[in-house]
């Protein structure tokens, strides 16, 4: 894939890839060969993040400004610029994003928290699930775990139901501004022991990569 200018999130179904295209606000729909099939613009200032839910494509804005973070929704299907659903609340810098069940949640790279949200109606929890975090980017959720990557060079891991950080997991450190997680095939219910071993083969099991630059202006 070429002529794209400064790609961020990917997120890929049984038959279609979407890639954020961060500066020219575009959100671009591709067959798994590589071949272009559509493209979203309308109100995607500054894509960021992306996360599918059946029909629903995710993403996040980023930017600074009044009103300008948002999460939008898209069908899948029609794929048109008219989002099938807006967020803006409780929103600040928002970056990655990752869905389970019908819980949406949020990582703001603004203030260092996470949100959730009902992928349906958009309806914020109450307060955040997890605060207190230093340029929270990528996330994560693999069953009941959540894990969380932030511009302080760390991967923290939680628990998605309720926030307290996960028992037998190591933080992550000595990254350098990591972005992208992706979270490989284990046990079920792994003992509190085994997390030793996901941590000792971060650079596999958590797929990180380095977050680079934004353009002046965007997200940081």
């Amino acid at each position: 894939m070429t002529g794209l200018n400064n790609p961020w999130g990917v997120a890929v179904t049984a038959s279609n890839m979407f890639i954020t295209d961060f500066n020219s606000g575009n959100v671009f729909k591709y067959d798994l060969s590589g071949n272009q099939l559509a493209n979203v613009s309308a109100g995607t200032t500054n894509p960021y993040g992306l996360a599918v839910s059946g029909d629903t494509l995710f993403v996040s804005q980023a930017t600074t400004g009044t009103g300008m973070n948002k999460i939008l929704a898209y069908s899948i299907s029609s794929f048109s610029n008219t989002p099938t659903l807006t967020i803006t609340a409780n929103l600040n810098l928002p970056h990655g994003l990752a869905v389970s069940g019908n819980t949406l949640y949020v990582a703001n790279g603004g203030d260092g928290t996470i949100w959730t949200f009902n992928a349906t109606d958009g309806t914020a929890a109450g307060s955040p699930l997890v605060s207190g975090l230093t340029g929270p980017q990528g996330i994560m959720v693999y069953g009941t775990d959540l894990f969380v990557s932030g511009n302080d060079g760390t991967v923290k891991g939680f628990d998605a139901l309720t926030g307290a950080p996960l028992a037998g997991f190591t933080t992550i450190t000595g990254l350098s501004s990591p972005y992208g997680i992706a979270v490989g095939p284990m046990s079920a219910v792994p003992e509190p022991a085994t997390y030793a071993a996901v941590a000792g083969l971060a650079a596999l099991g958590l797929a990180c990569w380095r977050r680079r630059r934004m353009s002046s202006g965007g997200a940081s």
